[in-house]
């Protein structure tokens, strides 16, 4: 359910807060404006993450509820989280890369989340849904299961997919120009 639902529903969220209004040139009338470029992609970060975010966490929280206890749907809700805050940035950023971000997505999450991050050991420092379950684990203290990275190891590479995600999207943005039309 984890690796399902929190990587789609965040790339849903996280491609359309930018790619959208790209596609149908709306994105005009918002450069044209004198605010700063880095706050345009914070801003919509912040709103697409928080919304993808409770979206997360209250569909993994319920989830945990019903298999295990309050303790394991709080740990599984936090990972949800913070998953959903790392993957929003990175489908963020990817909304301003490519022009087609969904398909990047997709297969970002398919062939290395759920490919490559669940069957090579060292990809597994570099998945955002294996940082997320670890911080499930950690929080819910649960002896169910194993983290697989470990906790600083989880902690800091999300920080670091955050951060550099942003970094990127902010840099692309900035690059974006505004041309006249010339006859």
């Amino acid at each position: 359910m984890y690796a399902v639902v929190v990587p789609l529903m965040s790339l849903i969220i996280g491609t359309a807060v930018v790619g959208s209004e790209i596609d149908d040139g709306t994105i005009v009338h918002i450069l044209t404006k004198p605010i700063p470029r880095s706050e345009i992609v914070l801003t919509k970060l912040a709103v697409a993450a928080a919304v993808a975010a409770v979206v997360n966490a209250v569909t993994m929280f319920v989830c945990g509820a019903i298999m295990l206890d309050t303790r394991f749907a709080v740990g599984a809700a936090v990972g949800a989280a913070v998953g959903s805050i790392c993957y929003c940035a990175l489908f963020l950023a990817l909304s301003l890369v490519s022009r087609r971000p969904v398909l990047l997505g997709l297969a970002y999450i398919l062939l290395w989340e759920g490919l490559l991050g669940n069957v090579l050991a060292g990809t597994s420092n570099l998945s955002i849904e294996q940082f997320g379950l670890t911080l499930s684990i950690v929080v819910s203290g649960s002896d169910q299961l194993s983290a697989p990275v470990h906790t600083v190891t989880a902690i800091v590479m999300s920080g670091v997919f955050l951060v550099g995600a942003t970094w990127l999207a902010i840099n692309r943005l900035q690059s974006f120009t505004m041309r006249g039309e010339t006859s």
